[in-house]
């Protein structure tokens, strides 16, 4: 929370997290050095500290200034209405002080002392003679301006910076002048603001209060509480501080705070057209830093007005300026931050596929942030987001591209064991078949007693067109790969995914040259009767576990594991014997089942007929 009087903070409210006594130790001093850094704007400040330990503060640090708020492992658990009221003590605070150094600003007996800007290195001379003597009331009356605004007093502000920028012009002091006009734009916003809700209020049944007569001790002109008039006092203002040489950094903060206000005035048109005409005229002049938090104003403006592609762009924009020589100790931390949030902005959303939008520009941005993970060594970004690359954009990437980004997922890939990647078109699953177990072992049924036997050959199929598999007996699953890309591909352990019953996938490996189709047979051994259903296929690529679904998902029915008896006898088609001939005849019978099985066995013999 930070309120400004000429660009410097006069409230510093520090939160932070304390994990024990130690860290506090460390927080405390820290706070005490930011309040001496600000000591002479800040008027009061807050430091609170949450924890989820029990922490006590030292004799010499129990003060009102410091707070500490207990919460027991979730932020939930944290009283809203506590924080509320102890922030709303802090402003309370503020706005006193404010009130009162204002009513004393403004007294007659109150004298002033010379304003100056940053950029007016040297104060000897200025407040020199009649005309320095002029240049400190004036510049005392945009103060006073200033302090009118932030305790709610935009009529008397709006006059203020009029009678400001009037004096500040007779005598020459353009930038001044240009920063009177410009709180005269925010005063004048300020009051449409108001009269909009006074307006609301009469239309929902309240009584209307008439500020007309405080309007006509401003200005009796009726233009003036206008969009309009707003527009042509903020280019004049910026007129008055381009003359001066070293102003530029305000006039872009000057630049980027009207456009704020036309936003908050519902003229997004205005503001856009602003940003897109007046916005670069100093880029070359700022720091490292200062292009960063100008790119991430620019595109928060920008989603304020609903532009999320310019938003995403200024937000990459701010990415790439972020890696700089001198912010090298946090480029990269900062860099994936900004890409992290730009990403979902333009269509991309890891774990999914068919992303909609531009390509070329989806594939620039995920390259960004695979390279910026890479240098902050965080391997699960660079899988993540490097899988996500090749499974969506293959197409688009050269076979140095294809093969850079392969090896970084294989040098990355501590995924291994842990949450599957969705895999959906590397490799591409082109026909997936369930093939029918053997005649011996396929389940009949017997139409006349609905008794089950293997062998009887006038039984017809239990359900015609549906794959009917038996438990404890090894089915296959043909599958037909494609790899799309340019460089081969090494697939391990490779397994079906089924659901609805228990059963066994066996893995498999195979090596798919570049562009090429190969068919692929798996081994699944159901362990118990029912419904299975085959819903996709998982595999490791590059070393990382992935898995893409099939299109529709088939179902095989099992039965219970049956006995399968196999009879083999030398006995011959035609046996002929004398009367007290004797003969020897031997059979053979394999248990081939899972099971076991008792049977006895009768042999008849009955003699021909002749006729």
């Amino acid at each position: 929370y930070q309120r400004r009087v000429r660009g410097r903070p006069i409230g510093l409210l520090c939160i932070t997290n304390a994990n024990g006594s130690s860290n506090l130790a460390g927080i405390l001093p820290q706070y005490e050095k930011i309040k001496r850094r600000m000591d002479s704007t800040v008027i009061d400040s807050r430091c609170i500290i949450f924890s989820e330990e029990s922490l006590m503060l030292p004799p010499d640090c129990i003060r009102p200034d410091i707070m500490v708020i207990n919460y027991l492992g979730d932020v939930s658990s944290i009283h809203c209405e506590e924080l509320t009221a102890l922030i709303g003590e802090f402003t309370q605070a503020l706005y006193s002080v404010v009130v009162r150094n204002t009513i004393e600003m403004g007294g007659e007996k109150y004298s002033p002392q010379l304003l100056y800007s940053p950029y007016e290195r040297s104060r000897s001379g200025l407040d020199d003679g009649k005309l320095g003597r002029k240049r400190v009331q004036a510049r005392h009356k945009k103060h006073l301006g200033d302090m009118f605004l932030i305790i709610g007093k935009p009529e008397k502000a709006n006059e203020s910076y009029e009678d400001a920028a009037r004096n500040l012009l007779s005598i020459g002091d353009s930038l001044w002048a240009g920063a009177a006009i410009e709180g005269q734009c925010c005063s004048i916003a300020r009051m449409i603001q108001l009269d909009e809700a006074e307006s609301n209020n009469a239309l929902g049944g309240g009584k209307r209060h008439s500020s007309q007569e405080s309007l006509n001790s401003v200005s009796s002109e009726p233009e003036m509480k206008s969009t309009e008039n707003i527009i042509r006092l903020f280019r004049g203002a910026i007129n008055h501080m381009e003359k001066i040489k070293d102003a530029a950094l305000i006039m872009l903060e000057s630049t980027l705070k009207f456009t704020r206000l036309m936003i908050d005035l519902d003229c997004k048109k205005e503001a856009c057209a602003i940003l897109n005409a007046e916005i670069f005229y100093c880029y070359d002049d700022l720091t490292p830093v200062e292009k960063l938090q100008f790119f991430c104003t620019i595109a928060l403006l920008y989603e304020n007005m609903g532009m999320h592609r310019k938003y995403s762009y200024f937000l990459r924009r701010a990415a790439l300026e972020s890696i700089h020589e001198r912010m090298l100790s946090r480029a990269y931390t900062i860099s994936s931050s900004l890409l992290c949030n730009v990403i979902e902005r333009y269509g991309v959303v890891p774990g999914t596929q068919n992303a909609k939008g531009w390509p070329q520009l989806q594939k620039l941005v995920l390259d960004d942030l695979i390279s910026t993970s890479d240098k902050l060594a965080n391997s699960d970004s660079v899988v993540r987001y490097g899988m996500c690359l090749l499974q969506n954009f293959y197409s688009h990437l050269e076979h140095d591209d294809q093969l850079r980004i392969l090896n970084l997922i294989f040098k990355n890939n501590t995924r291994l064991g842990q949450e599957m990647i969705e895999a959906p078109n590397v490799p591409a699953c082109k026909k997936i078949i369930i093939k029918p177990l053997g005649k011996s072992l396929e389940p009949r049924v017997n139409k006349s007693t609905n008794s089950i036997f293997i062998f009887n050959p006038n039984a017809k199929k239990q359900g015609e067109g549906q794959v009917n598999w038996v438990c404890d007996e090894f089915g296959e699953v043909l599958v037909k790969l494609e790899n799309p890309l340019l460089h081969t591909l090494q697939l391990f352990d490779i397994r079906c995914i089924v659901e609805g019953g228990s059963a066994e996938c066996y893995p498999g490996t195979i090596t798919i040259y570049p562009k090429q189709t190969v068919d692929m047979v798996l081994t699944i051994k159901p362990k118990e009767p029912g419904k299975l259903k085959l819903v996709g296929m998982k595999l490791q690529l590059c070393g990382v576990p992935s898995h893409f679904s099939v299109t529709s998902s088939q179902t095989i029915s099992v039965s219970k594991a049956m006995p399968l008896l196999v009879l083999k006898s030398d006995i011959p088609n035609t046996l002929s014997l004398y009367e007290g001939e004797e003969t020897e005849l031997s059979f053979r019978i394999a248990n081939n089942s899972s099971r076991d099985l008792w049977c006895r066995i009768n042999i008849e013999l009955q003699p021909r007929t002749l006729r």
